[in-house]
């Protein structure tokens, strides 16, 4: 008769996810907009091309930001508007 007996650990990685609020600011300021940082999150990428965790904005536009990690990508995006 034979006996086997085998241990593994298998790691369980979260899906990436982060957010940005949409924000309403005067015109003339500068705003960093930060992506919700999450441990599960290797890498970002934002609209601009950017791959930190923020961006500094300072115009009315719609931004998106990507998170992602080996599990897949998630995306979130914001509307900042700068009025008078």
């Amino acid at each position: 008769m034979c006996n086997t007996e085998a241990s593994f650990q298998i790691e369980f990685i979260p899906d990436p996810y982060t957010e940005i609020l949409d924000t309403l600011l005067c015109n003339g300021e500068n705003y960093t907009l930060i992506a919700l940082n999450e441990n599960q999150n290797t890498s970002y990428l934002w609209g601009n091309g950017s791959i930190e965790n923020s961006i500094d904005i300072s115009e009315t536009n719609y931004y998106w930001v990507s998170a992602s990690n080996s599990c897949g990508v998630y995306t979130d995006s914001a509307y900042v508007l700068f009025y008078d």
